[in-house]
């Protein structure tokens, strides 16, 4: 099967990582990629060794016609059986391209699980006939995709994935604690995620400081692009000693794995947190806000510790629960894992792509 990726994606995020796993799982399958993507993207670097073919578009807007007229040209040159977008610009621009064609499928990824906007423009991009299908990343973003009118046989929940292998044969935890240079007998929790106001990063930090009166022994990490940003406010909260803001890194697998608890504090649109599936693949106990996609992963009691969102004092009180009742933690934990491992897999995200094609294809 021949299958052309469109994204308008430039810098690395879970998006773009699950484009990876699923363009490399496909490759190994024998199916032939295309890739559409702006100059300067970060997948240009990791697929490139795959020897796909890459065609640079920028996509500045929604809409943009330029870029669609030179995807609807890439479509007829390329001939593939599926085109496949992955983000929201892409969406937008590749509907236009393919509108007056009756071929390829066209298939849709969202990942979030904000509402579609309620203006005209919108509401064709959500709505339009020319989308075959939809992917989704939870049960809660198809929600909100039928809340915004979209019809729901078009909606296909296909959880992001992992690789189990790239969590195995990890270096000893305590390698890592020492690199990053915190002794023994502290307990570590971590949050890991790019920063943004949705992602409830002031919320981990009002947290901390709450644990931090009832327990001296924790220090706290912030992981992912532009946490940088924040170390005035960790200053100001007087949490300097405690907290480690560590900015992007690609160890991850390596940080998760030293992490006593990982959070998960999210105020809104969280599809589904890379960072729970991963540290429930690796035994780590788990604390996220009760919102959209965290609920499914996250189940309370069972998988980890859901608390209400917006709410540092219940959040605290979930960290320190997690940290104090860490037998019970690590039982969820595992729980979790065995979750991962039927739901949101490589292997699983991969043939359920498959499947949808073949069923568009037949179609």
């Amino acid at each position: 099967m021949r299958i052309l990726h469109i994204t308008n994606g430039i810098e690395w995020s879970g998006g773009m990582e699950q484009i990876t796993i699923l363009v490399n799982e496909l490759k190994r399958r024998n199916h032939e990629n295309h890739l559409i993507c702006p100059p300067g993207s970060k997948l240009i670097e990791r697929l490139s060794p795959l020897n796909i073919n890459i065609v640079q578009i920028s996509m500045l807007q929604d809409y943009d016609l330029i870029a669609a007229w030179k995807i609807r040209r890439a479509v007829k040159e390329i001939k593939p059986d599926v085109v496949h977008t992955h983000h929201a610009i892409a969406h937008a621009v590749t509907l236009v391209a393919l509108t007056g064609m009756k071929k390829p499928p066209l298939v849709v990824s969202r990942r979030v699980s904000f509402s579609p906007r309620k203006n005209p423009f919108s509401r064709w991009k959500y709505g339009s006939s020319r989308i075959n299908a939809y992917t989704v990343v939870s049960k809660s973003v198809k929600d909100t995709l039928i809340q915004g009118g979209v019809k729901p046989e078009k909606i296909h929940v296909v959880y992001s994935a992992l690789d189990p292998n790239r969590f195995s044969h990890l270096p000893p935890a305590d390698e890592t604690r020492k690199s990053l240079g915190i002794p023994e007998h502290f307990k570590i929790v971590g949050k890991l995620a790019n920063y943004s106001v949705w992602k409830g990063h002031h919320v981990y930090l009002d947290a901390a400081k709450i644990c931090l009166k009832k327990r001296s022994d924790i220090r706290f990490l912030m992981v992912g692009k532009n946490t940088e940003t924040l170390v005035q406010e960790v200053e100001k909260l007087g949490l300097a000693d405690a907290v480690k803001i560590l900015g992007f890194r690609r160890d991850v697998p390596q940080i998760l794995s030293a992490l006593d608890v990982s959070v998960n504090a999210a105020i809104e649109g969280e599809g589904l947190s890379g960072a729970m599936r991963e540290s429930l693949m690796l035994g780590i106990p788990v604390v996220a806000s009760d919102v959209s996609g965290n609920r499914e992963i996250v189940q309370n009691g069972k998988t980890g510790i859901l608390v209400p969102a917006r709410d540092a004092e219940a959040l605290a009180e979930g960290i320190l629960k997690a940290l104090n009742e860490s037998a019970a933690s690590k039982a969820m934990a595992e729980s979790g894992r065995a979750w991962v491992l039927e739901n949101a897999t490589t292997e699983k995200m991969t043939s359920d792509c498959l499947k949808l094609y073949e069923s568009l294809c037949a179609a």
